[in-house]
Formats: structure tokens, sequence, C-alpha cells
């Protein structure tokens, strides 16, 4: 590039600060805030306006808040109100699950602003990267191996699929649980069982089987009470969904069941090849605005 375009990254994790490092060897001036580098090809500030200043474009992490009002900065309690009032008025925001309040107040500031998360190839990745995760989370927890154990998937999207193909592909007995009876179809036939969650006498009496894990991907508190009274006390539980969770961890708990809510399994357990899926997503996006050249 002939004309170096100062980029800003505030806040996330491992995978933002890896992709600081590529935006860096591509040529653009990176200041990041609040997350932890050790390249000198990055400028650290200690103030996130000094990262900001004169910024083509910020880049917030993935997902860019936890409860909407914050940003997903750890040891940093700054509001989305508060970084957009600071965000020079030319620049675009690139970020990940943009939540809605906060792309509308972007919009009535006259921000442009681009959801990397929101490009289907990212997601699938995403979703891989995710579902190994879980086997992970499986592999620590559990003293047996993934070869002819139980498995209770819930949910038939992205997630749930590549998770069902990752378990299955190494002998584990997959049933999935979902509503959608095409969903199921298409489960079965890549050799999962089935049970429509709807089918509450059927879905409950499933949950009395020796399940070795369950793991949820549904964003929605689907175990009731009465689900959590079938379910064995020996039963690992890997919720993958986001808030408000598939399961109340105090009920589940107060079960003996173990809970592990495990949000962000890309940047704890492969933070490079999620930061690079990230960058792919965010430099094609800065390439399409003109900011930045083919590399």
């Amino acid at each position: 590039m002939n004309d170096r375009k100062k980029i800003a990254l505030l806040g996330g994790d491992a995978r933002q600060s890896f992709v600081a490092g590529r935006l860096a060897d591509a040529g653009c001036s990176v200041y990041v805030w609040n997350l932890p580098t050790t390249m000198a090809s990055v400028t650290v500030c200690g103030d996130v306006a000094d990262a900001i200043d004169g910024c083509s474009a910020v880049i917030l992490p993935l997902p860019v808040s936890m409860d909407g009002v914050s940003l997903n900065s750890p040891n940093s309690n700054i509001t989305l109100a508060e970084l957009l009032r600071i965000i020079p008025d030319n620049a675009i925001i690139l970020a990940g699950r943009i939540p809605p309040a906060f792309a509308e107040a972007c919009r009535t500031c006259g921000i442009f602003t681009i959801d990397y998360f929101d490009n289907e190839t990212v997601r699938i990745k995403n979703a891989l990267l995710t579902a190994e995760g879980a086997l992970m989370i499986y592999m620590e927890k559990l003293p047996i191996g993934v070869f002819r154990s139980r498995i209770l998937i819930t949910g038939w999207g992205r997630v749930a699929k590549c998770t069902a193909s990752v378990f299955s592909a190494l002998g584990a007995l997959v049933t999935i649980a979902a509503r959608s009876d095409s969903d199921l179809t298409r489960a079965s036939l890549l050799g999962c069982d089935t049970v429509n969650i709807l089918d509450a006498a059927k879905f409950t009496q499933h949950l009395t089987s020796s399940y070795d894990c369950i793991i949820n991907t549904v964003p929605a508190r689907i175990f009731t009470h009465e689900h959590v009274r079938n379910i064995p006390a020996a039963t690992l539980f890997i919720d993958l969904a986001s808030n408000p969770f598939g399961v109340d961890i105090n009920e589940a708990s107060a079960h003996g069941i173990e809970v592990i809510r495990a949000q962000s399994l890309p940047g704890r357990y492969a933070p490079r090849s999620a930061g690079e899926v990230i960058f792919e997503s965010i430099y094609s996006a800065l390439r399409r605005e003109g900011m930045v050249g083919i590399v």
C-alpha cells in the first residue's frame, strides 16, 4: 500500500492479537488498546483515545459485547456508547456479532459498520473450531474415550452439525434433539439417532438414558426442571449456546450435573486458526472499502 492506514484494535482476546499482527504484516499502521501483544510492528496504547485518534478503521472483538452494553474487553468497563463518542466520524467500525442497538446508534452518528461475522464462510469455520473445542472439553472432563460414548446434541444449526460430525467421526453414538422434523431427517441421514424436543414425554425419556455428555447449542432455556431431574448425575453438560443458555446452572449443579458454559471456544483452544478466519474476513472488507491493497 502506498498510503498506510491507521487501524485500531480495541479489546478482545488472542484472536485479535493475531489479527493485529497479520494487519501489520500486510502494511497497515496498527494500534492496539487493552490487547496483549509483543510484536514490534504493533503500537500498544495505554489510553483508548490514543489508539483511536486519526484512525481509518476501528476493529472490535467477536463478540463485540457480552451484555450488549460494555465492550468485550478484559479488565475494562468502557461502554459501547462511550466508545462511540470518541470514534472519528470518517472511521468505519468492524466488529463481530454487533448488537442491534449499537448498530443503530452508529447509523444515527453516521458511522459505517461492518459485521465481519456476518459471513457464511466465517460462521462455518468458526462452528468447526467450536466443535473441536467442545471435544477438548469432553476429553479434559471425562475419564472415557469418545469411541462408543453416548452424546446428546441439542439443535441443528452450524455448531450442532459440526459437533455431530466431529464426535461421529471418532465413533461416538450421537443423538440429535431438535424441533424441526426436516432437521431431524437430515440428522438421521448422517447416521445420528434423533428425538423431537416438542415430544415432551419422549424427550424426557431420552434424558433418563445414560448419556455420557449433553451438548447444548440452542440459546434458549430448553431444559426444564423436569428435564434436569431426569438427567443422571454423572452426565457432563457442555453449553455452547449464548445467554440465556440451555439450562439453569445452579439447578443442574444441585442435581450433581456438571455444567460447563463454553463460549468463545475458538479463541480459547485455537486462537491462531480462529484469528486467521477473522483476519481474512476483515481484510476482505477493508479491501472492498478501498482501504488496503491485495496481499
